[in-house]
Parts: structure tokens; sequence; C-alpha cells
């Protein structure tokens, strides 16, 4: 059974987060996200990250220009996750 495109962003977001609790991040997914944020998780050394994910056989290059234009507090950073069928999972800073 195909999976469609929502499921199987949700599904990757939900592993990413599993991994990252298990690393000492708390995580708060934003369920059924309409705007640019899709996680935000908290370390208690490395900080706070807001975080947008895509994934599938071609994801996006680069991050939504929403995303990229996004302006938040000192401090938190922004991180552009991506991950294609069945490979690692790439996150790049976002400036």
């Amino acid at each position: 059974m195909t999976k469609n495109n929502y499921a199987k962003g949700a599904n990757a977001e939900r592993a990413f987060i599993k991994q990252s609790e298990a690393e000492g991040f708390i995580c708060v997914r934003s369920a059924g996200s309409h705007s640019s944020i899709d996680a935000v998780l908290f370390h208690p050394i490395h900080g706070t990250f807001v975080c947008q994910f895509k994934v599938g056989k071609h994801p996006s290059r680069k991050p939504d220009k929403e995303f990229g234009a996004l302006k938040l507090p000192a401090g938190i950073r922004k991180w552009w996750i991506t991950k294609k069928d069945r490979q690692a999972w790439n996150i790049v800073e976002v400036y």
C-alpha cells in the first residue's frame, strides 16, 4: 500500500523526533502543520532549534522562502532537515 505524502512526512518527522529524544532533546511536533515550522527541539546544552522537514524521492534542495526568511529571537536556530527514501538524514543550519 502506498503512503500519501502527508503520512510519509509525518512518519519521518516522528522517527526523527524519537531519535532526537533518545539523544536528550525535548521535542514538540506541529501536527498537520500549515506553517513553515514542523517541529521545535530543545536541548539543555545545544540550545533550541525550529525545524522544517522534507522527505521523499527528491526532497527540495533548499528551504521554503518563508522558512528561510523567518525571524527568530537570539539563540534560536533553524534546521532544514531532508531525507531521501531509505537514506540518512541531512541536517543543514539555515542562517
